[in-house]
């Protein structure tokens, strides 16, 4: 690559070692050739923590991306409009198999993630051959800030999140089994879904209250003996619609022997439940502006008196909000990043539209309008990243520190970048829609409706933009009393 690289720059200066000199030496040809060379290199075969492996697993990503995940999206997508449609494409299983191989599966997990789930995993009786196994389990190690590099190459396409086997709610589940589950849990559902073999889903949503106010829940759990009874109505329940879906991680309200609920923060349980169990039935798909997202959907359920074993309680009764409140955190980082990988593309989409349309006499990228937007667009999505990394990176201090995401440090900076990012990125959606003008409204034709819907979407899930606002706002006036 570094000859012809060479070759290429001499035909520029005007020394041409040969005719077709500039087309050899040229950049899409080194750069097919570098890329060649990344995909023959193992993840293993450089030295963990370095930046030069980080570097080279960014790549990985983004060439699997462009590559093969991209290259197919019209299929997937046209699928998602089919009658088959909750039934997920074979295609999808023959590029999460090769996702393996790049060692960016389930590159999600942090560096003290996979040695936790590593070690309950060897608790559990499992033995691997090598570490180049165990790598491809659990993927590189990576730091918070890292992954956030990763996540916002895989949010340019709809589909690759759940290819490297990085997509919610499994993340979030499987970091709370990490940390939390016994070895049972372990072996029993951490594993498939380590694995890809199976999926899962988190019922928290209830339609009879604010549940933006996560303390407002109040689906009954009944602990009798060693059996313990859930019951409620639960909606926007992700994942629970793929056949692949196994396992659900309910949250609900203790009640004490006078059938009322504990303290405000002591209250709630999150208790495993098998989707099979009697009891449990999914009521339908729920669209998110006329997407279905299928085959994971968003499905209403009802579970009416499931009972299950005790020991399918996570942690302990009464800390079911501290439990989902430590998912939250790297969780909306997550989709902060994939927003931005989001809005990346749909600004490269804006731009060569603009370069191949006339109006009024010149290209729309020469209308001084288009330029000035693209200028603020293309402002406001670097300190929307800015954010993103600074609360990744701090996310990572505390983790050193033992202390997750509960520092009202931490707070503030997840609590910003979840307000700003989904805004900003919307906005850049919205603006290449405009430049599309028509075409830009219709899924049939273009991605943007499609981009739009989740980004819109993100205002509200993991908490909507008042509840960071109102975190903000509390943990800056207590700074400033202090003044």
């Amino acid at each position: 690559a570094a000859i012809l690289a060479g070759v290429g720059s001499r035909a520029k200066a005007g020394n041409a070692s040969a005719l077709d000199a500039s087309i050899v030496g040229s950049t899409e040809v080194v750069s097919k050739i570098i890329d060649t060379a990344i995909g023959l290199i193992k993840v293993d075969q450089l030295n963990e923590g370095s930046n030069l492996r980080f570097q080279f697993l960014k790549n990985k990503a983004r060439i699997f991306v462009n590559s093969y995940v991209l290259k197919n999206e019209a299929t997937l997508l046209a699928h998602c409009e089919s009658a088959a449609k909750w039934v997920p494409h074979p295609l999808i299983e023959k590029l999460k198999s090769w996702a393996k191989e790049t060692g960016l599966w389930n590159c999600f997990l942090s560096h003290d993630l996979v040695q936790q789930a590593r070690k309950k995993l060897e608790e559990g009786g499992l033995s691997l051959k090598d570490e180049w196994e165990w790598c491809k389990l659990l993927g590189p190690g990576l730091s918070n800030r890292e992954y956030m590099d990763i996540a916002e190459i895989m949010g340019r396409c709809p589909f690759a999140s759940e290819i490297f086997n990085c997509s919610a709610p499994d993340t979030g589940n499987m970091e709370v089994l990490i940390r939390f589950g016994t070895t049972k849990h372990t072996m029993e559902w951490l594993l498939p879904l380590l694995r890809g073999e199976i999926r899962s889903c988190f019922a928290m949503t209830e339609p009879a209250v604010a549940s933006s106010d996560a303390t407002n829940i109040c689906a009954p759990i009944e602990r009798k003996g060693n059996t313990v009874t859930v019951s409620g109505h639960k909606w926007w329940i992700t994942g629970a619609m793929h056949p692949s879906c196994e396992i659900c991680l309910f949250l609900g309200r203790e009640r004490d022997a006078n059938g009322k609920g504990n303290r405000k923060h002591d209250s709630h349980t999150i208790v495993l439940i098998p989707i099979k169990t009697p009891g449990v039935k999914v009521v339908r798909p729920l669209d998110v502006m006329g997407f279905e997202d299928p085959p994971f959907g968003h499905a209403e359920m009802t579970f009416d008196n499931v009972t299950v074993s005790s020991e399918a309680i996570i942690h302990r009764p009464g800390k079911g909000f501290e439990i989902a409140q430590s998912r939250l955190g790297p969780g909306r980082l997550h989709h902060c990043s994939r927003a931005l990988g989001i809005a990346e593309r749909a600004l490269e989409i804006a731009v060569r539209r603009a370069l191949e349309r006339r109006v009024f006499g010149s290209n729309i990228a020469k209308q001084g309008g288009f330029l000035h937007r693209l200028a603020e667009v293309r402002l406001d999505l670097d300190q929307a990243r800015l954010l993103v990394h600074n609360a990744a990176s701090m996310l990572d201090q505390s983790e050193q520190e033992g202390r997750g995401s509960g520092q009202r440090y931490v707070r503030m900076a997840l609590a910003q970048a979840k307000f700003k990012v989904p805004s900003s990125c919307l906005d850049c959606v919205d603006f290449a829609m405009q430049v599309h003008g028509a075409t830009g409204m219709s899924s049939r034709l273009t991605i943007l409706p499609h981009l739009w819907s989740a980004l819109r979407t993100l205002r509200i899930a993991d908490g909507p933009d008042d509840v960071h606002l109102s975190t903000i706002y509390k943990i800056e006036m207590k700074r400033q009393s202090k003044l």
